[in-house]
């Protein structure tokens, strides 16, 4: 990181920003293109989660290239100034790269609906046959997970 006076070094401070974040931004690489999507999210130490349908850009591209990105955007704030030069903003981000599985059985769906149930309502849910009938879970393991600041 070029800014080191920007680094956000503890783990916990990152998983704080994770806990705040109402979406992050999954992005991967489509033969040599990029794309990338906005999604809402759970957090677990080691991995994020992910709910889409069972087909669709995401899937296709991760079937064949499952290498992934990952960015949430926590507390920002515009700086205004007088000059067009002096804008600039407070922020806070984390950065995940990994690698992502497309999970389809029952136990490894409830686990991934769970954790993003517990990031947005605090808790976790029952779930039957035909809540998960419709729906895969993308799970990013995590290999590198970096933040940055300007507070």
């Amino acid at each position: 990181m070029r800014r080191k006076d920007r680094e956000i070094i503890t783990r916990r401070e990152m998983e704080d920003i994770l806990s705040r974040a109402e979406y992050g931004v999954l992005s991967l690489c489509d033969d040599g293109k990029p794309y990338g999507v906005a999604v809402n999210f759970g957090y677990i130490p080691d991995a994020l989660y992910i709910h889409c349908a069972p087909e669709g850009r995401k899937i296709d591209i991760i079937r064949t290239n499952p290498a992934a990105g990952f960015t949430a955007v926590g507390d920002t704030q515009l700086i205004r100034a007088e000059k067009a030069c002096g804008w600039s903003s407070y922020y806070e981000s984390v950065y995940i790269d990994g690698r992502a599985e497309i999970i389809e059985d029952t136990e490894g769906k409830i686990a991934g609906l769970n954790a993003i149930m517990r990031k947005y309502s605090g808790r976790d849910f029952e779930f039957g046959a035909d809540d998960l009938k419709g729906i895969v879970i993308i799970r990013i393991d995590i290999d590198n997970m970096t933040g940055k600041a300007k507070r």
